[in-house]
C-alpha cells in the first residue's frame, strides 16, 4: 500500500495544473492506487470553517455550506486517512456540533475503509482539567438556554425557562461539564478516542502527528514508544478529577508547558 499526503491548498494547484493547455505526459501508474493522507489542524468551534476545509480536502459530499446544513454532510473520502490534530474545542460557538460531526464522519469513514483520527489538543486538555476560560460565552448561553427550556418543560414551570445572561451562562457551564464528564458520549470520546500521538502513512509519507511538538524526552519517559505516551494520557484522563489528576500523572513530561500539547 502506498500513501500520498495532501495539504489544504494542493487542490487549487492541482486544478491549475489540469487546466494547462500543454499538459506533461505521465507514465501509467503501476501498482496499487495511492491512499491519501490529509491533516487538518485547529478548528476551535468554527463549524463553517471546518466544513469548508473538509470540502476542500474532498472528504465530505457537500459542495456548498450555504446550500446545505451540517446534517447533510456525509463521508465521501473513501479510504482517505484524515488526521485532525486537536483543538476542536473553545473560542468558536459550535464546539459541540463540531465534535459530533467529526464523530459521525469517523464512523462512516471506518465503514468505507478510511479513517478519521482525532488527536487531543491543549484546549481539550483544559476541558478535562475543568478549565473553561476559553469556552465561547455564546455557546455557553445557547447550552444554558436549552437546558433551562428543557427543565421548564419537565417541571411545567414557565419561570424555569427565564434567566438573565449570567444565569444562562452558569447553566451552560454546568451543561458543558455534563457533556464532557466521564461516561458521557463526548467525555468518552475525549478520554478514549483521542490520542496524544499518532503515526499514519506509508513509505516517505509515514508521519508522526501531535498537536504541538514531540521531543525525545517525552518518549524516553514512556518506554520510547507512542503507545507509552498515549497510555499515560489514558491513565490521566480516565474518570473525573480535573487538573489535580493530570498533575499526578507525568505532568512535567506530558501535560505542562513543555509537553506535546503546548510547546
Amino acid at each position: 500500500e502506498t500513501t500520498t499526503t495532501t495539504t489544504i491548498g494542493d487542490a487549487e494547484a492541482a486544478d491549475a495544473a489540469s487546466s494547462s493547455s500543454a499538459p506533461t505526459p505521465r507514465a501509467a501508474r503501476v501498482g496499487p492506487v495511492a491512499r491519501r493522507l490529509v491533516a487538518l489542524p485547529d478548528l476551535h468551534g468554527d463549524l463553517d470553517l471546518a466544513r469548508r476545509s473538509l470540502i476542500l480536502a474532498r472528504v465530505i459530499n457537500t459542495t456548498s455550506i450555504e446550500e446545505t446544513s451540517v446534517d447533510d454532510d456525509a463521508w465521501s473520502g473513501g479510504e482517505t486517512i484524515l488526521v485532525q490534530t486537536g483543538d476542536v474545542l473553545d473560542r468558536g460557538d459550535a464546539s459541540v456540533a463540531l465534535m459530533r460531526l467529526l464523530d459521525k464522519l469517523a464512523r462512516a469513514a471506518k465503514d468505507a475503509g478510511g479513517e478519521v483520527v482525532g488527536l487531543l489538543g491543549n484546549h481539550e486538555l483544559m476541558t478535562l482539567q475543568g478549565d473553561l476560560r476559553y469556552v465561547s460565552k455564546r455557546e455557553l448561553v445557547k447550552l444554558g438556554k436549552a437546558a433551562l427550556e428543557r427543565r421548564a418543560q419537565q417541571t411545567g414551570s414557565a419561570g424555569a425557562r427565564d434567566g438573565d445572561a449570567a444565569t444562562q451562562t452558569e447553566e451552560g457551564r454546568r451543561r458543558w461539564r455534563d457533556l464532557f464528564r466521564a461516561g458521557a458520549d463526548l467525555g468518552e470520546t475525549l478520554r478514549f478516542d483521542r490520542s496524544m500521538l499518532h503515526v499514519a502513512g506509508e513509505g516517505r509519507c509515514r508521519s508522526l502527528f501531535s498537536h504541538a511538538g514531540i521531543r525525545a524526552h517525552h518518549l524516553a519517559a514512556h518506554r520510547d514508544t507512542v503507545e507509552g505516551v498515549n497510555g499515560a494520557l489514558r491513565a490521566a484522563s480516565a474518570g473525573d478529577g480535573g487538573d489535580a489528576k493530570f498533575r499526578r500523572h507525568a505532568w512535567r513530561h506530558l501535560f505542562g508547558g513543555d509537553g506535546p500539547l503546548w510547546n
